[in-house]
Order: structure tokens, then sequence, then C-alpha cells
């Protein structure tokens, strides 16, 4: 189940603004702006980093590069549970830092356009999730990749490479 955003290119990019990865977090549809995914791999073991936030599950060498790898369902206050073979890790590129989420699963690229978001949801609800989707008859919320990854305790200060050679 790799995926590589490099072959997904074709379209404008223009149109891109309006592309999202859908994510499936507990039976919960969760988007992300495509613009972001580096790739999609599926879940594989990674080293523990001592003295690391819980949503923190560790490292992974991909490729010769040290990838940090954080629990989604961890930093939206859900309950953990173990990786199937449905499990996946997106890899994202976001301020120049490269990091994995894993998530249950990832369902489909889409095109969301404004009219089908509403951002009815009050400022105290809304930690990590922007806005709400309505796409069939299901609500999909959008994600704050910035919120997410940088809010209290940045992932991409730990200097892994370093470590690691």
């Amino acid at each position: 189940m790799d995926y590589d955003a490099e072959k997904d290119s074709s379209s404008d990019e223009d149109n891109s603004e309006d592309r999202y990865l859908v994510l499936e977090i507990s039976e919960q549809g969760y988007a992300i702006p495509i613009k972001y995914v580096e790739e999609i791999i599926s879940h594989q073991g990674f080293t523990t980093i001592p003295e690391t936030k819980d949503f923190i599950l560790g490292a992974l060498n991909l490729r010769g590069k040290v990838i940090v790898v954080l629990d989604v369902r961890q930093k939206l206050s859900l309950e953990r549970r173990a990786p199937d073979d449905q499990t996946c890790i997106v890899v994202i590129k976001l301020k120049d830092a490269v990091l994995g989420m894993m998530v249950d699963r990832v369902r489909e690229v889409l095109d969301i356009t404004s009219s089908q978001i509403t951002s009815s949801m009050c400022e105290t609800e809304k930690e990590y999730v922007n806005n709400v989707a309505k796409i069939n008859d299901e609500c999909i919320f959008t994600i704050d990749l910035n919120q997410l990854i940088f809010d209290e305790n940045p992932v991409c200060d730990l200097e892994l490479e370093a470590k690691c050679e």
C-alpha cells in the first residue's frame, strides 16, 4: 500500500489546494491537504525514542533518512489500538521537516471545495481540527497539520540524525 505523491502530480498546481488525503482514525474520516503528503507506507517497526512525549511512537529508517513517527490517535485523545494490516504511515513534509503519522487506514484522495467546508465548530472544541467537510452524507474533519505537529513540543526539534549516526 505504498503511495508516492510524485506520481499523482498530473493535476494542475492550482487544483492542489482543494485536494485532500482522507484518513480513517477510529472509524472517523479526517482529511489533510495532499500537498504535504510525500508518500504512504505500510506499517513497519520503529525504534523507540527515550524521553519523548507519549504521542511519539519512535523513529524509522526510510531509505537512509530517519523519520519520527507520531500516533495521530494519541494526539486526538483517542484510545490506542494495535496496528493491523490496514494501518499505515503517512509521510508528510511540513516546514522542511519530514515525519510520519500512523493512521488506521487511508481511504482516498478527494477534491473538497470551499462550498463543502463549514467552520461551524466552536473555537474551544477544535484543537487540531480546522473545519468539517460534508461529503456524501458524511462529516470529514480537516486536520490543522501545523497545530497537530508543532503545538506544544515540536516534533521536529528532535535531532535524530545526530543521535543515529
